[in-house]
Order: structure tokens, then C-alpha cells, then sequence
């Protein structure tokens, strides 16, 4: 009897907003990875999530979704979804199952099928718990009939429904292959970044729809010499017009107070230590479509 052999390999993950694509894979990891909204384009940047289990070890690349560019900043977008396609061994496409497929799957499932139809593919048709039984056979053929080749799975994100059985089927479409990461190891990114995400998640909570996409947050100061007992750090937010300026600061500042508040939490559970956190507000009008300044931002086409 032979011992069953050690799997890993990246897996892209996909769907568009709304779908509970970050809230699943932080429910797989069980850590706070994704910050979460159901804006449009709310991931930016490619993110690893890690996880380790006794047969295998899965490199989730959470994306930013698939569009057409229209910015430099969509540019650089797309470039980190490209990438993520071309060097994944596998891809995990997350739908929400309680509604039929909208034109944003259809161009999503044309992207992948154009390209990458040999690559073994699961759809996690999310937000079962939502999925009205008369719908349950429509709405699963529909997406399963986008993406032919693939294997699917009803889960639901926020209770963690079928995620083990989703598991057992990435590790499935996965190459045999030794520890690409540490065991201990979640995610690649820096704290520093993180701790900029959970700011801008933070103030995409409370602004809600008052602020555009334009929102970006930039840390200048991240003083860890005195951790674990206190980390201070410096950040600001930057918006597109000076009248966001003004409603991210609300009035005599409770608007940005609040912000802070929110985003201190998030970041202390993140370091398990104090912190001390100032923010700021500045205009940079259409960084977005700015080659250079989407670079300032740390949005590099090579560093993808």
C-alpha cells in the first residue's frame, strides 16, 4: 500500500462583484486575507492565500476581475488577471447561484474558455442558502453550460457549506508536487500592505456609495519598533476630486474619525497588538488614468 502523494499548485480565483469571491476564500483560509465590498473592482491586486492541509498545499491567487480596460489603472488590473490565468495549474470561477448568469459571467466564461479551456476549472456556484429549490436545476445548468469542461459545487460562503468538498476538489485538479510555501504560511503579502487594504476596506463600509472607485490608500509612515506593544502608522487617503476630499472628512471630521476607528480594529486583530493610526485625506485628480501616478501607487505592471 503506497502513501497517497503531496499535491500543490496556484489556483486563479474569479467571479464578478457580489458573488462572495473574497468571503469564500477567507471562510477556506479561515483568515482575513480579502478585504470585502460589493464594489466593482474592489481587488486590485493579485493576493496569495495559502493553504496547507496534510495532502496538499493550495496557492489561491485571488484576482481582479476580468474587463475591458478603460484606465491605466484597469490596465494594470488586467495585466494581474492575465497573469493569474496563464500560470494558475487550475481556476476556480465563484457565481452566485441564487440568480441566472448575467453578461458579466458570459464575458468571464468567453475569457477563460478563449485561452485556457484545457486548464481543469471548478465553479463554487456560492450563495446556496439563496437559491430558491424551483431555480436549483435552471440556475446550475446555466452556469455549468458557460464553462462545459468544469466541475461545480454549491457553497455558500458565510457558513462554510461544501467548502471541504470544494477542497478535495482543487486538490484533485492539482500536480503532485512538494511545499511551495512555508506550512505555517497564509499569505505572501506584508503587513504593511494588508493594513492599507483594511483602511480602504473600512472606509468603502462607511462612505458606501458617497465615493467613487477612486479611493486609494497609501501608508508613509509603518513604525513597528516599538511592537508588539504599540505600531504606528501613518496613511493617506487619496480621492479624485476635492468635494470627495470633503465628505470623506464629514463634518468636523467624524466622517474620517469613524474611518480610523473601524480600521484600527481590523488592524490590531491583524498585528494581536496596539496600535496608533493617523489618517489623512489628499487630492490627486485622475490618478486612475495617470501611468505614473497608478505607479506612485504601487500599482507596477512588473511587480505583478
Amino acid at each position: 500500500m503506497t502513501d497517497t502523494p503531496f499535491k500543490s499548485g496556484f489556483v486563479a480565483v474569479f467571479g464578478r462583484p457580489n458573488v462572495g469571491k473574497s468571503t469564500l476564500l477567507n471562510a477556506i483560509l479561515d483568515e482575513k486575507l480579502a478585504i470585502v465590498s460589493p464594489r466593482p473592482n474592489t481587488t486590485r491586486r493579485q493576493q496569495l492565500g495559502i493553504h496547507t492541509a496534510d495532502n496538499a498545499q493550495v496557492v489561491f491567487i485571488d484576482t481582479p476581475g476580468i474587463n475591458r480596460p478603460r484606465q491605466q489603472m484597469d490596465k494594470f488590473m488586467a495585466a494581474s488577471a492575465d497573469r493569474a490565468l496563464n500560470e494558475a495549474h487550475a481556476l476556480l470561477w465563484v457565481v452566485d447561484v441564487s440568480q441566472r448568469p448575467g453578461g458579466g459571467d458570459r464575458f468571464i466564461a468567453r475569457r477563460i474558455a478563449e485561452t485556457l479551456d484545457e486548464k481543469p476549472a471548478i465553479i463554487a456556484m456560492n450563495k446556496m442558502d439563496l437559491l430558491k429549490p424551483e431555480h436549483v436545476i435552471a440556475n446550475t445548468a446555466a452556469y455549468a453550460e458557460l464553462m462545459p469542461h468544469a466541475k461545480w459545487m454549491l457553497t455558500t460562503a458565510t457558513r462554510k457549506d461544501n467548502l471541504d468538498q470544494l477542497l478535495s476538489m482543487l486538490t484533485d485538479a492539482l500536480p503532485e508536487g512538494a511545499l511551495i510555501y512555508e506550512e505555517d504560511l497564509y499569505t505572501t503579502s506584508s503587513v504593511r500592505d494588508m493594513a492599507a487594504e483594511l483602511i480602504r476596506e473600512s472606509a468603502l463600509e462607511i462612505l458606501r456609495e458617497e465615493i467613487p472607485h477612486g479611493l486609494a490608500v497609501q501608508i508613509e509612515e509603518f513604525d513597528e519598533s516599538e511592537a508588539p506593544r504599540l505600531t504606528r502608522i501613518n496613511a493617506v487617503l487619496y480621492v479624485e476630486q476635492d468635494r470627495h476630499r470633503k465628505i470623506v472628512i464629514g463634518k468636523k471630521g467624524e466622517m474620517l474619525k469613524k474611518i480610523g476607528t473601524v480600521s484600527r480594529k481590523k488592524i490590531e486583530a491583524l498585528l494581536d497588538g496596539k496600535l496608533y493610526l493617523e489618517l489623512f485625506v489628499k487630492v490627486l485628480s485622475e490618478w486612475r488614468n495617470k501611468e505614473k501616478s497608478v505607479r506612485d501607487m504601487g500599482y507596477r505592471i512588473e511587480d505583478i
